[in-house]
């Protein structure tokens, strides 16, 4: 048990982004970012684009890892919200706010951490423009 312990640690400070892939890498997602970068990285989402999944995974050591898989929106009048890193109660009240206006979940994630539980999700809202 200890030598795994020692290869987990080692295997996670090999390289910039080695210990910041939880669960492997896939072409079409985002790289995995650390908590404070992926606030960053979020903000650049191209504006005819949205997240349509968002995941975190808990890293070794400290924080967590987040990634996006990006995809066109389907139309000009489509609306996204999305929330990571949520504990509990703030991720039940938002999903009520955000079904009362008319959004529906389309992706939740939830990932335990030594804190607790995060939750992850997006809920989407087509807007139709009424023809007079």
């Amino acid at each position: 048990m200890k030598h795994l312990l020692i290869i987990l640690f080692i295997c996670s400070t090999l390289g910039s982004n080695a210990g910041m892939a939880p669960y492997g890498f896939f072409k079409d997602f985002s790289q995995w970012f650390h908590d404070t970068e992926f606030e960053k990285k979020i903000k650049e989402i191209p504006d005819d684009s949205y997240p349509i999944l968002i995941q975190a995974g808990p890293l070794l050591g400290d924080g967590v890892a987040y990634r996006y898989l990006l995809v066109p929106k389907p139309t000009e009048n489509f609306e996204y919200k999305f929330t990571f890193g949520q504990n509990e109660q703030n991720f039940k009240s938002l999903n009520l706010e955000l079904i009362e206006s008319g959004f529906t979940i389309i992706h939740h994630q939830t990932v335990q951490l030594m804190g607790g539980i995060v939750h992850q999700a997006v809920w989407t809202k087509q807007n139709y423009i009424k023809s007079e």
